[in-house]
């Protein structure tokens, strides 16, 4: 036999042995780096030896994933990473280790998507919200007596809702969510002056009545609008042990996210004042509309605490502050009718402010299933620089905004929520 019929007699031997070992072929799910014959000098000095190489040893096959060399490219997935074709995993924080497997949402994909509701019981706060001020007069044997007393708006608890949805990254837990606000709330407050009393009422527009008969309303709605973009990332504190589905028996009993966001707010305040005679003719007429829109960045924490063997029970707290920035208009008129002629009176403020507000959430979340979370707890909003500020500038306008009021300028909104999350 020829040396170039030995030579490639043992070129065909090495690639033969090489395509029959076990573990060239492809295990399910992974990749392997491809296994190159040796160097074709190699085969020439064997040649020139007479004599072949025996077969290469077969690679021992993994028995499991954590035995598959760190020599393969590419990410390992087992069976179990895949979601089931039936009732969806639960789409709540998970928390990657930092080795090679991630998790997978829906069909294999690294995200999930999530809608969810919330109907809000609030109502608004005002440091002041003054409908008008009760004055009386009496007098003693030794003394003459004049008291007054601010009439406040009563806002009961009203309803409303939050809506939001977004995107969530099943490997850790971060989430892009969208969501819209709406908060509003309205309170009238009335008096008439009854036979034998010796009282006066006044409101914002130089409109006193003092005599039986006479009768004074006041009403102020506000309603809030509020959108809200946000990143957030928790962090985890497992102690170590790598956590799979939050809600699983491994999950960490504490974890803390923080987020960081754009907010747009809008908020509307309207008041209406009208006082009348013994008829019902209107005596003086008064308005005041005030608005404002602004936009700025968000910051915000939230701890959570889970409870019970499966975590499907958690409570949590969170927190955050927005300093939105843009511009307040207001309006106030008065229009008081005098016989043949009306005396009105109009005044346009256009302002720029930066808004600060503070925010915070208690609450308690069950999970009944794995793509549902039901939610209930106790919310504070409050707005900086947006209470009844041009209601008090007496140098603005003293005859039709007395300057006795006080100046406090707060507007919160408090009350319950119930909110439903669905993952998909």
């Amino acid at each position: 036999m020829s040396r170039h019929s030995v030579l490639l007699l043992a070129w065909l031997a090495v690639w033969i042995g090489v395509l029959a070992s076990p573990s060239a072929a492809q295990t399910p799910g992974r990749r392997l780096k491809a296994t190159h014959p040796r160097r074709f000098d190699r085969a020439v000095q064997l040649a020139n030896a007479e004599e072949l190489p025996s077969p290469p040893a077969p690679r021992p096959v993994a028995e499991s994933l954590d035995a598959v060399p760190e020599t393969m490219d590419g990410p390992l997935l087992s069976s179990d990473e895949y979601w089931d074709e039936g009732e969806p995993e639960y789409a709540g924080p998970t928390y990657s280790s930092g080795g090679r497997m991630g998790r997978l949402g829906l069909r294999g994909h690294p995200y999930s998507w999530f809608v969810g509701g919330e109907v809000l019981m609030v109502r608004p706060r005002f440091s002041e919200a003054e409908a008008f001020v009760r004055n009386e007069e009496f007098t003693t044997d030794d003394r003459s007596i004049v008291n007054d007393e601010a009439i406040q708006f009563n806002f009961d608890y009203t309803a409303n809702f939050r809506a939001y949805g977004g995107v969530r990254l099943n490997d850790c837990g971060n989430e892009l969510r969208f969501a819209y606000w709406r908060l509003s709330g309205d309170a009238t407050q009335t008096a008439t002056i009854l036979d034998g009393q010796n009282v006066r009422y006044e409101g914002y527009f130089n409109d006193p009545i003092s005599l039986p008969g006479e009768s004074i309303t006041s009403q102020l709605k506000v309603t809030a609008n509020i959108y809200d973009i946000e990143f957030t990332k928790p962090i985890a504190y497992n102690y170590g042990d790598p956590c799979d589905p939050c809600g699983g028996p491994q999950c960490p009993p504490w974890d803390l996210r923080w987020l960081i966001g754009v907010r747009v707010g809008q908020v509307d305040r309207s008041l209406q004042s009208l006082t009348t005679d013994p008829t019902g003719a209107t005596l003086v007429d008064g308005s005041i509309d005030a608005s404002f829109l602004g936009v700025g960045p968000r910051l915000g924490l939230e701890g959570r605490r889970y409870l019970g063997q499966e975590r499907n029970f958690w409570i949590q707290a969170k927190g955050s502050a927005s300093l939105l920035f843009g511009s307040y208009d207001a309006s106030m008129q008065a229009i008081q009718p005098l016989g043949l002629t009306t005396a009105e009176n109009n005044t346009v403020a256009h302002l720029k402010r930066a808004v600060p507000l503070l925010e915070m959430e208690i609450g308690a979340t069950w999970r009944p299933t794995k793509a549902w979370c039901l939610s209930a707890g106790w919310l504070l909003q409050s707005w900086f620089d947006m209470g009844f500020s041009e209601d008090i500038s007496a140098t603005c306008c003293p005859d039709i905004f007395p300057a006795h009021r006080d100046d406090a300028n707060l507007l919160s909104f408090d009350g319950l929520y119930l909110r439903a999350e669905y993952c998909f």
